[in-house]
């Protein structure tokens, strides 16, 4: 995970373990489609539970279907997040030296009532 505007849109050179990481993402998933649905377009191509853990200790954690298939719940977090409930949005803007998918979160938490 890096800083928000780090990454270009498009094909990119970079690679997810270049200097300057903020955490780390962690997936846990299954598809929803076959590859060759996938290829053709179908979404949600995979629901998943996504797990964001910052490099200082606080982390967010979203679940639901994914990529570009409406937002995510966020269902929870660690740290100064803990508590946090909200939405998660992804778009694909490129890709990266790997070939997989460089993306691009929105991710909007709810003020907790105390």
């Amino acid at each position: 995970m890096f800083h928000a505007g780090t990454l270009p849109s498009g094909t990119q050179s970079n690679d997810p373990n270049d200097p300057g990481s903020i955490g780390s993402w962690i997936e846990r998933g299954t598809m929803a489609a076959t590859l060759a649905e996938i290829g053709a377009g179908t979404r949600p191509a995979f629901f998943a539970t996504w797990y964001h853990l910052l490099d200082d200790g606080r982390g967010l954690v979203a679940d639901g279907p994914h990529p570009d298939s409406g937002p995510m719940v966020v269902t929870g977090g660690m740290g100064a997040f803990s508590g946090a409930s909200g939405e998660l949005s992804a778009e694909i803007i490129g890709t990266n030296i790997s070939g997989c998918p460089n993306l691009r979160l929105t991710i909007n938490i709810e003020k907790q009532a105390r």
